[in-house]
């Protein structure tokens, strides 16, 4: 069972946390309990979890390469470090040992986004199998929005094409 916050308590911990919704769920006042299904979107889930993980990591390898030229000195700006047709412009500006690390980093950044691809495409597809079984009800928000990225613009949240 998976329960809704639905007020602010101020600052709280993890464990003060399980130990309230215990209490609650102990008592019988929870709010607004809200039940998941074990086996139904297990897949999707699981398939979501995958996605997530793995766009953090090719956030973080493109951070890594940024780092990498900035710690030599070497202004970074714009997504272009990234490209293929770019890198060896850039790698030009390193010296040889580093060249070697920006090879490694970047083989690494082709391998993440070979597997995010993967991952969407694999998202994508069961999110379909699901929509075809429930057509007329409302599809998990995480697979309509699979190809997006969140961008936040002070109070207002867009949601815009990701870039492969």
């Amino acid at each position: 069972m998976v329960v809704g916050i639905t007020a602010g308590r101020g600052q709280t911990s993890d464990k003060s946390d399980a130990y309230g919704l215990a209490e609650k769920l102990r008592v019988g006042s929870l709010d607004k309990p809200v039940f998941k299904a074990p086996r139904q979107f297990t897949r999707l889930r699981e398939l979501s979890r995958i996605h997530r993980t793995l766009v953090g990591d090719v956030v973080r390898g493109q951070s890594r390469i940024k780092s990498l030229y900035r710690s030599r000195g070497i202004l970074v700006l714009g997504v272009n470090v990234y490209g293929v047709h770019h890198r060896e412009t850039w790698q030009k500006q390193l010296c040889s040992s580093a060249q070697t690390r920006a090879t490694r980093l970047y083989d690494h950044l082709d391998f993440l986004l070979a597997q995010k691809k993967q991952a969407e495409a694999d998202l994508l597809r069961e999110a379909k199998r699901h929509r075809r079984r429930r057509a007329g009800r409302r599809l998990l928000p995480v697979c309509r929005t699979a190809h997006l990225r969140r961008r936040d613009r002070g109070r207002r949240t867009d949601w815009v094409r990701a870039r492969g």
